[in-house]
């Protein structure tokens, strides 16, 4: 017990560092106290028969941290403005503090640690992800659960996870997500993608302009010559002759494979 105990001390202390917000630390003094998330628990979207991406269309994200004893894992949640904002606003995602976002969402969520993940512009033609989960209206913003990822609580204690931002954004490293994911790209469609040199391939199903403030849609044929790749990897635009569709499914219990850039770009495994 006194062995369990410590590592999940250790592990607290490990994950709660950088860019998150943890909850055995002391949020910065406001003048207005933070707003507890609107009562929407019981509220679903309608389901969407089609959804065309808006290729000007935010989609802003929070991940949080919480240990699950049970299974010795560390539990990442993913909230996303997905389909419960038309666009999120970005000047408000970014001015609202972590604290303050912490405060709202410990309400209806036990974190123990929360960071933003950042703000993306969807890049497949149609996406067609569902969403069951209610959502959260925290600040001004609407955010709902659309995935989560368990990591091991050993490669956390051995420092490969050192916190909630880092599990997200440790590029080029493959790692899985649970997640309703429905994608489509067309015939014609200009698509970017990573293959590794095994041959895997990943497609850039987003991007963000968070990073590299030069970075647009048109511009995404130039990462070629901007991202660090790892040995014997390569970077691709090409042009589709066919449709692909990359879709989780529930015998698989709705698992991927992602990996993001060092621009964290964000993209998902698929077989040609």
């Amino acid at each position: 017990m006194k062995k369990l105990l410590s590592c999940t001390l250790l592990c607290l202390t490990i994950l709660t560092t950088n860019n998150s917000f943890a909850s055995n630390s002391a949020p910065p003094a406001a003048t207005n106290t933070p707003q507890q998330p609107t009562a929407t628990t019981n509220k679903k979207e309608p389901p969407h028969s089609d959804y065309r991406v808006d290729p000007n269309a935010a989609i802003c994200q929070i991940y949080t941290g919480e240990l699950d004893l049970l299974r010795l894992q560390y539990l990442i949640r993913i909230y996303s403005t997905f389909k419960v904002e038309p666009s999120c606003d970005v000047a408000s995602y970014t001015k609202m503090t972590i604290a303050s976002y912490f405060a709202q969402i410990k309400t209806v969520h036990n974190a123990s640690v929360i960071t933003r993940g950042g703000y993306h512009y969807l890049l497949m033609s149609v996406n067609l992800s569902s969403i069951s989960n209610p959502y959260y209206e925290l600040g001004n913003l609407k955010f709902s659960e659309v995935a989560y990822i368990r990591l091991s609580l050993i490669d956390v204690l051995r420092g490969k996870v050192p916190n909630v931002k880092a599990a997200m954004s440790a590029t080029y490293t493959p790692f899985t997500i649970n997640t309703d994911m429905y994608y489509i790209w067309n015939i014609g469609d200009l698509v970017h993608r990573l293959v590794s040199p095994t041959g895997e391939q990943y497609l850039m199903h987003s991007y963000t302009n968070e990073v590299a403030g030069w970075l647009t849609r048109d511009r995404l044929v130039e990462l070629g010559n901007t991202l660090n790749l790892p040995p014997n990897w390569k970077y691709e635009s090409i042009l589709l002759n066919k449709t692909i569709t990359v879709r989780t499914k529930i015998e698989d219990n709705f698992r991927a494979t992602s990996l993001v850039d060092e621009l964290n770009n964000f993209y998902v495994n698929y077989v040609d």
